[in-house]
C-alpha cells in the first residue's frame, strides 16, 4: 500500500534537489514560454517541471496531477488522486538566489463527475495530454485537499500537514546531527500599528492596488514591518514561524471591483493579470489551518468550496491570512473599509 504522506514529501525534497544547484544563475532568469495562468515560465521552471514528471514516471504512481505549467493531467484511468503541485513558488527569488523560493506540493481526494469534463492545456507545451474524458476531479475544492507540504529550496525547512492531524515544520538547522520537529508559533499580535505583514505585486494591478494598500502600509511600515517576497508559499509559512502576523493579499478583488485595474494591466508594456491561483495556495491553505492560522479570501468568506481546477479567469483567488482571530477580523474590516469608496 502506497504511503501518500512519505509521497508528497518525497517528491518536494526530490524537485528541491534538482532546483537547488541552479539558484541564483543567470541561465535561469531565461524566460521560456507561458503557463497555464498566463505567467511567465523561466528556465529554472522548465528544470523543475521536468523533475515533477520524471519522478511520477519512474514510479508509476496511481494519481493524476496539476502543475503551474501543464495544468490538469490525466496519467491513469482511475486515479486515486490529485497531486497540486507548484514545483516552484517564487521563481523570481529561485533566479536570484534568494530564500524565499519552495516546492509546494499538495493531495486532494477525487469526487465524483457531476458534469462536463473541462479541458486544460498548456501553452508551453502543446504535447501535453489534455484534460480526458473519465478523470473525475472536477469537483475538488479546497476541502479535499488531505496532506500539504512546503519545502524551502535554499535552507531545507520543510512544513508539512495532514488534515485533522495538525501541522508541523521539520527543520534541518546548521551543524545538528538530526533533523528537529518543531510545532508551529503563532504570534499573538493583533495591533495594526505593530502588524509584520507580507502582500504581493506580480500580476496584479499596483497602481489601484497600492492605492487601498497604502493606509496599512503608513501605518504599521515603523512600529511594524511590510515586506514584499514574491512566493505567497514563503509568505504564509511565516505565520508557523512567527516572524510574520498576517499575508494580505488583495490583487483579485481589486481586479474584480475596480474597473480601471484591468486597463492598467492591458497596457502593451504590462504584464497582463497573473494573481494567486489554487495551486500557489493549496499546500500553504492546508498547512495554515491546521496550525491554527484564520485563511479566508479578501471579502472573509471560506476559500473551502472553492474549485482546485478549471478556467484560470474562474479560479484566481484572493487572500487574507492571521496568526489569531482578532487580528483576521480587524483584517476584513480594513479591506471593506479600502473598498467603500469604489461603491456605486
Amino acid at each position: 500500500m502506497i504511503n501518500l504522506l512519505e509521497v508528497v514529501i518525497d517528491l518536494a525534497e526530490t524537485i528541491r534537489q534538482v532546483v537547488r544547484p541552479e539558484l541564483g544563475r543567470l541561465s535561469s532568469r531565461a524566460i521560456r514560454g507561458v503557463g497555464i495562468s498566463g505567467d511567465a515560465s523561466f528556465s529554472i521552471d522548465i528544470l523543475a517541471e521536468k523533475a515533477l514528471l520524471n519522478y511520477l514516471e519512474d514510479r508509476h504512481l496511481p494519481l493524476a496531477y496539476y502543475s503551474e505549467d501543464r495544468g490538469l493531467v490525466k496519467r491513469v484511468a482511475q486515479p486515486e488522486g490529485v497531486l497540486i503541485v507548484d514545483p516552484i513558488d517564487g521563481t523570481r527569488p529561485a533566479a536570484a538566489g534568494f530564500e524565499s523560493a519552495c516546492v509546494s506540493v499538495a493531495l486532494s481526494r477525487v469526487r465524483p463527475a457531476s458534469g462536463p469534463e473541462s479541458r486544460l492545456r498548456s501553452q508551453t507545451d502543446p504535447g501535453a495530454r489534455a484534460w480526458d474524458s473519465g478523470l473525475s476531479v472536477e469537483n475538488c475544492t479546497f476541502e479535499d485537499l488531505l496532506i500539504g507540504c512546503i519545502q524551502e529550496i535554499k535552507n531545507g525547512t520543510r512544513f508539512v500537514a495532514e488534515r485533522g492531524k495538525g501541522a508541523r515544520i521539520w527543520d534541518p538547522g546548521p551543524g545538528q546531527s538530526s533533523p528537529r520537529h518543531r510545532a508551529p508559533t503563532l504570534s499573538p499580535n493583533h495591533d495594526l500599528n505593530r502588524l509584520f505583514w507580507s502582500f504581493e505585486v506580480a500580476g496584479r494591478p499596483v497602481k489601484a492596488l497600492m492605492e487601498r494598500l497604502a493606509p496599512l502600509i503608513n501605518r504599521s511600515g515603523v512600529s511594524g514591518g511590510c515586506f514584499l517576497f514574491n512566493s505567497s508559499t514563503y509568505s504564509l509559512t511565516r505565520l508557523l514561524t512567527g516572524q510574520l502576523d498576517a499575508v494580505v493579499d488583495i490583487g483579485e478583488r481589486v481586479v474584480k471591483e475596480v474597473p480601471s485595474s484591468r486597463e492598467e494591466l492591458s497596457q502593451p508594456d504590462s504584464s497582463g493579470v497573473v494573481g494567486l491561483f489554487p495551486y500557489d495556495l493549496a499546500a500553504a491553505y492546508l498547512i495554515a489551518l491546521e496550525s491554527g492560522c484564520l485563511l479566508t479570501d479578501a471579502y472573509g468568506k471560506d476559500l473551502g468550496p472553492r474549485p482546485l481546477f478549471g478556467d484560470p479567469e474562474e479560479i484566481r483567488l484572493s487572500c487574507i491570512a492571521a496568526s489569531n482571530r482578532p487580528l483576521h477580523e480587524k483584517l476584513i474590516q480594513f479591506v471593506e473599509d479600502a473598498f467603500a469608496g469604489d461603491e456605486g
